[in-house]
């Protein structure tokens, strides 16, 4: 996309996933000039797609074809960003935001919600039949 610090970000973590087995299918259509602050997107997609390459890691021993899909785009001054990714297991739920209680988890999720309620955007998160999906629109 025409964003540097975005595609910064999307071409350091499709790197990783890639090393390490996990498909990556990216499609970003932004300009060099968006509504959210460089430091916010930074925290924003770093946090979500830690925790999709989290997810795979764990999703490889089980499943040939782990694979991290992220759309985003433009519309109207805002900002879609939808990230899919397998898990396995039970993802747990409270008040519509994942939970995890494990010490060192937990934070990259609180972080997404925070910048997502900055910007008065919405974010959503689905787990079913093993595909983990979150939508935010900022």
């Amino acid at each position: 996309c025409e964003n540097e610090e975005v595609n910064l970000i999307l071409s350091a973590f499709s790197g990783r996933a890639l090393k390490e087995g996990i498909k990556v299918d990216m499609d970003c259509v932004l300009s060099g000039n968006i509504a959210v602050s460089n430091s916010d997107m930074c925290v924003l997609l770093s946090n979500a797609l830690e925790n999709a390459l989290y997810a795979c890691r764990e999703t490889m021993a089980e499943m040939a074809d782990s694979k991290i899909a992220l759309e985003m785009f433009e519309r109207n001054g805002k900002i879609f960003l939808q990230i899919s990714n397998p898990y396995i297991g039970e993802v747990a739920f409270e008040n519509g935001i994942p939970v995890n209680h494990s010490p060192g988890h937990g934070i990259g999720v609180q972080s997404i919600c925070a910048i997502v309620e900055k910007y008065q955007g919405v974010c959503d998160f689905k787990a079913s039949d093993g595909l983990f999906v979150l939508r935010i629109s900022i």
